[in-house]
């Protein structure tokens, strides 16, 4: 990222930014979820929660369920499927982007969803972005608190993102996506060299 884009902070090559609270389409309010879910409910409203996104894709089937009562009064969370999740508390700007199947789906207290005018920046990019340990620290080192750190709303809103124009930005997530896919071409290619391995030690030892 930063050997195309440059450190996103510091920006030594000149790209346009803008803030976050720019980029977001009109009804991404970039606010926190529920406070107080209750307790689980066999059937009810999906609610995200950091522990569910934190070096983690969140699974639909396991997340906890919170009332339709306790979900409508955070409307402005309520997902609409493809958005970014960042996390806000404790864990600090975690990242994770959900597709459609999270439609309907609300977040808790730690988590904010972002919804991004993608002829703007596109969100895979956004999350590369955020993801990005210039930016990444840069978010971090915004937050407050002693026992339980937080990041402010204003502060979240505020963040400045660099903004390439829209078809680098395109180009860089298909590329991205590429090299991902590799990877899991690899690992598949190194599990089955190992195993490959340990029966042959296996035959030999015994």
């Amino acid at each position: 990222f930063v050997e195309m884009f440059g450190d996103p902070v510091d920006n030594p090559m000149k790209w346009e930014k803008k803030q976050l609270q720019e980029i977001v389409t009109e009804d991404c309010t970039i606010s926190y979820g529920i406070v107080q879910t209750g307790d689980d409910q066999e059937e009810g409203v999906p609610v995200v929660r950091p522990v569910d996104i934190v070096n983690r894709i969140p699974k639909l089937e396991e997340l906890k369920k919170t009332t339709k009562e306790i979900s409508n009064k955070y409307k402005r969370t309520v997902l609409k499927g493809r958005e970014m999740l960042i996390t806000v508390r404790a864990n600090i700007a975690d990242t994770c982007i959900i597709g459609e199947e999270f439609k309907g789906c609300n977040v808790g207290r730690g988590i904010v969803p972002i919804k991004t005018q993608e002829d703007i920046i596109v969100l895979e990019f956004l999350k590369h972005l955020i993801d990005n340990k210039h930016l990444n620290d840069n978010i971090k080192s915004k937050a407050k608190g002693i026992t339980l750190i937080q990041l402010n709303m204003e502060d979240l809103r505020e963040v400045e993102l660099i903004i390439p124009p829209i078809k680098i930005q395109k180009c860089f997530v298909e590329f991205s996506k590429e090299i991902d896919k590799s990877k899991v071409v690899v690992q598949k290619a190194l599990d089955e060299t190992q195993t490959l391995f340990d029966s042959l030690m296996q035959e030999y030892f015994g």
